[in-house]
């Protein structure tokens, strides 16, 4: 066995040790703690004891082998695979937070760790509930702790080990190092790390993930006390322990996505704080149907209605959890979301994961023993077919739609679960024999509850198309972004506007009952203010579509409601104004966000100037603007300039100056071009908006020149004013990709968003200059191209007896290629610029050109090569691209092979270009964004606010 020179062994040693000591006392946990669930007396005491010190030690466990990672990523030790992809030398140390819980392994790290700190807290507080509840958290500290292990059952791995060293891994640097001794001396690459996910390499990522799965570890608590009362059958005293940890939960999650929300707007150039993100979706629907669980626990503790949906609600939060896990960790989205994690051959694992808890909680659900029985045998009998039969087997297909074993299982399971919890419902499970009365609180806060887990599901729908296509083999298709977007929108617009009714009406009920009339005069004052309001801000803005008012006016009605509930029937004290605080805060967060993205503008259209869709189709002039180096281009009510790029770190700054807008001023004698033609400047005048207008001051040259058309510049109404700000967005250089991210200006009333779309990233290039890219075409093609078109009219070859005046060898085989340049907007190509190019070719082996500068463009047009025609189609080379950016490309300079018979029949010829350096940037005005912001922090504060009541009432 060879013996390994430099490794650092020990800590990963150590590591899964300890890996393995959490999950074996977790295991341990669960295995006395249900032991004391069935035993009484003094031998579930025992029990109890063992199962509290075996969970004790499972989370000191988990602490010692987090603080083990710790240390192998902060001493960059890269012989271990996990330190390898998630660091590098370059990072700097606040990163190494990020990088534990950027990968796989990490996140699953992360939850571990808030896991064993709400349990250790609850082992030290919960004792009446402690058998049930801890045996729960003991369970799922064992699952957690499983997807570490990275042992092997036969051929089937249990878990991902985050301890592995390089050389262990199949896909690492190969097996060869499993024979070199001094491999890590030897091989460079392990001189650093290959490094942090780009996109996560921002400071909301210090903060975001831990707070996001403080909020995942937190809907397991009411999940735990909600089991513990159907175990017990005691129905109604878990809600009193599990109503306050709903609302941190609740809080704490609501607080993590809005983060997140926060970073996306940041961080992705999408351009908004909201995608539709299937990542973003998977830990919104949980925080919906806990926001359920919460608010019908609150009825059920006030007047005990709405039991079973508060064991629902309490029970799904959790295993949405579970699945918004499998969701983003199993590699189902590996092509539909930007930062979903690959599956790393766990999709199995996490999927027993699932099951076991959706038939744990629906187990429990059937309070009838005998209904518990046969349900529970039905799921095995189910998951032994499954195993037993070939799962992809066809059994019928009709279309797109393919029935396998697989499908047909999950169709039988689906409909006898729904049978069994109706069924259940109705014959056993207790209810009240008065149903709500109508105009009652518990009946409307039902009603939300009801439309939240309808949210829920639509999004849920949406976001598992690549779930439904895997597990029954059907072909339905994922809109793209733009289409998802408005796909969401258009179904959860109508969501938001009942949820935000719900939210503004229902706190002026009275349990039990309300007198219609008094209702209707109490909310009277404050709806009649929110229809006046709707009515001005609809004029001013000018909504595209009536949703978007009537989502306006429940907005409105929402913070207007609360506000008024709050000083006149709670006499403006704080006591008791969380709730109508945090209603508040969401009201102002859906009004921001209903102005913020309908009214966002794009104001990066350029509709003169250069044709920017020949650069890549992701680039138009209806999105963009194209700025060359030192120059200051219009756009809409700006001039932009683009002056200098500066290297910090990895990270490319691009310097953009904004300058204002004022009328222009023309002089006698001043040249400038409109359309075709080229026009002096007759007086002395202050430019109108109009060129017809102001036609009378300009005098058009009718022999104007090629030189007189390029040295006039394109007319305007508007000149450069003060300069007003610089923005600075910039790309991450990084060896996996580069990722662009954007700048952005904040003011009162909107923010200006701005991103580079292509660009010249080496930092080095001092030229001026763009890197070479190519047009190819044939004989009599017009190639449009960014900034000019290009027309080959034809190939002369050259006769060797002229070689020596084109100043060849007389051996050498030269032709010429004349093109006409011509400005992209001269659609009539009038103003043409004769350009000839000469290529060579020596000893019929060796290619050489003579390039030729166009002055009046500043752009060199170099013969590449000439081959025989391949292709119908003249097309232009796209420079190489990255995730977010297109980056442009050096051309290779090699030499190309060509035959004697270069110029006969039609040929296919490859141009090199070299224009001036420029950069393509896209920018958004968001109007009063700021509004969404104060709604986040308004909703989480009135949210705490709540929270810390009600734990100081408990």
């Amino acid at each position: 066995m060879s013996q390994y020179s430099g490794e650092h062994l020990i800590p990963g040693v150590l590591g899964n040790a300890f890996v393995a000591l959490t999950f074996a006392a977790a295991a341990l946990s669960v295995f006395a703690y249900a032991m004391a669930f069935f035993q009484k007396g003094d031998s579930s005491l025992h029990w109890k004891k063992l199962g509290r010190k075996s969970f004790f030690i499972s989370s000191i466990a988990s602490f010692i082998f987090i603080g083990i990672m710790f240390y192998l990523l902060t001493m960059q030790y890269f012989e271990y695979h996990y330190v390898w992809e998630q660091i590098n030398s370059k990072m700097s140390f606040k990163y190494i937070l990020v990088a534990f819980w950027g990968g796989q392994s990490g996140s699953f790290m992360l939850w571990i760790f808030w896991h064993a700190v709400i349990g250790l807290f609850l082992l030290k507080k919960e004792r009446h509930w402690e058998t049930e509840v801890m045996g729960i958290f003991a369970l799922v500290m064992m699952f957690l702790s499983s997807m570490l292990l990275g042992i092997y059952i036969g051929d089937y791995r249990l878990g991902s080990n985050p301890f592995r060293l390089q050389r262990d891994v199949v896909d690492g640097f190969g097996t060869i190092w499993s024979l070199i001794p001094d491999y890590l001396q030897l091989d460079p690459r392990f001189e650093n790390g290959k490094g942090l996910n780009p996109l996560l390499q921002n400071y909301w990522m210090i903060i975001h993930p831990p707070t996001l799965f403080l909020g995942f570890a937190l809907t397991l608590v009411p999940f735990a006390y909600a089991a513990a009362g159907l175990l017990r059958k005691s129905y109604q005293d878990w809600i009193k322990p599990a109503l306050p940890w709903t609302f941190v939960g609740i809080l704490v999650l609501g607080v993590g996505i809005l983060m997140g929300g926060a970073w996306a707007y940041e961080s992705l150039s999408f351009g908004g704080f909201w995608a539709w993100d299937p990542v973003e979706n998977a830990s919104l629907v949980p925080w919906l149907t806990l926001v359920g669980a919460g608010h019908l626990m609150l009825v059920n503790k006030n007047h005990q209605r709405s039991l079973y949906s508060a064991f629902f609600f309490s029970l799904i939060s959790f295993i949405l959890i579970l699945y918004s896990t499998f969701l983003t960790r199993s590699g189902v989205l590996g092509d539909t979301s930007v930062h979903s994690f690959t599956g790393d051959g766990m999709l199995g694992q996490l999927l027993a994961y699932l099951v076991f808890f959706i038939w744990f909680s629906f187990m429990l659900l059937l309070v009838d023993k005998k209904a518990r029985i046969r349900f529970t045998l039905i799921s095995i009998v189910l998951t032994i077919t499954g195993f037993m039969v070939d799962l992809n087997a066809i059994l019928t297909q009709s279309g797109d739609f393919i029935l396998t074993w697989r499908g047909l299982i999950l169709l039988i399971a689906f409909t006898f679960t729904t049978v069994f919890l109706i069924n259940n419902y109705l014959l056993h499970f207790p209810r009240e024999k008065k149903e709500e009365e109508l105009w009652s609180r518990e009946f409307w806060m039902f009603i939300g509850s009801l439309v939240l887990i309808l949210s829920g599901l639509q999004i849920t729908f949406s976001t598992s198309i690549p779930v439904i296509n895997l597990l029954f083999d059907t072909k339905m298709q994922l809109v793209e972004q733009a289409a998802r977007n408005e796909e969401f929108n258009r179904w959860q617009t109508p969501f938001a506007i009942i949820i935000a009714i719900l939210v503004a009406f229902t706190q002026f009920l009275k349990y039990k009952n309300t007198d219609f009339t008094e209702f209707i005069k109490k909310i009277a004052v404050s709806l009649g203010i929110s229809l006046v309001l709707t009515f001005v801000l609809g004029f001013i803005f000018q909504f595209s579509h009536y949703r978007y008012l009537i989502l306006l006016l429940a907005s409105l009605f929402t913070v207007i409601a609360n506000f008024d509930y709050w000083i006149r029937f709670l006499k403006g004290k704080l006591n008791h104004a969380g709730p109508s605080i945090a209603h508040i805060g969401f009201g102002i967060l859906l009004l921001g966000a209903l102005i913020s993205q309908n009214k966002q503008q794009v104001i990066s259209e350029t509709t003169f100037g250069y044709n920017l869709s020949m650069l890549g189709k992701e680039m138009s002039n209806n999105s963009d603007v194209q700025i060359f180096r030192g120059d200051t281009t219009e756009m809409k009510e700006y001039f932009v300039s683009y002056s200098d790029k500066v290297l910090d770190g990895h990270f490319l700054r691009f310097n953009i100056d904004y300058f204002g807008k004022e009328a222009a001023q023309y002089k006698i004698g001043d040249r400038m071009k409109f359309e075709d033609n080229v026009y002096t400047c007759k007086t002395e005048h202050t430019s109108q908006n109009n060129f017809q207008a102001e036609l009378k001051n300009w005098e058009m040259i009718s022999d104007a020149t090629v030189d007189d058309y390029f040295k006039a510049k394109p007319w305007s109404a508007f000149q450069p004013s003060e300069k007003l700000y610089t923005l600075q967005p910039f790309v991450q250089l990084n060896d996996m990709s580069n990722v662009a991210e954007p700048g952005t200006k904040h003011f009162f009333d909107h923010d200006v968003f701005t991103h580079i779309k292509y660009a010249d990233l080496n930092p080095g290039n001092q030229s001026a200059e763009m890197p070479p890219y190519e047009l190819k075409g044939k004989e009599g093609d017009t190639i449009g191209n960014p900034g000019f078109i290009v027309r080959i009219l034809s190939i002369e070859g050259i006769k060797q007896k002229d070689n020596a005046s084109f100043g060849l060898d007389s051996s050498d085989l030269g032709a010429v290629v004349h093109l006409m340049i011509n400005d992209i907007w001269d659609v009539n190509l009038k103003y043409g610029i004769p350009v000839d190019p000469i290529f060579v070719v020596k000893n019929n082996m060796e290619f050489t050109s003579k390039p030729v500068f166009v002055s009046q463009i500043n752009t060199t047009f170099n013969v590449k090569n000439i081959a025989p025609k391949k292709s119908e189609e003249a097309h232009v080379h796209e420079p190489g691209d990255t995730t977010h950016v297109h980056e442009a490309e050096p051309v290779n300079s090699d030499s190309t092979k060509v035959k004697n018979g270069f110029m006969m029949g039609e040929s296919e010829i490859t141009i090199e270009v070299t224009t001036p350096e420029f950069i393509v940037m896209h920018a958004i005005r968001f109007p009063w964004i700021m509004i969404l912001w104060l709604g986040c922090i308004i909703m989480a504060l009135g949210t705490g606010m709540a929270v810390y009541h009600r734990v100081k009432r408990a």
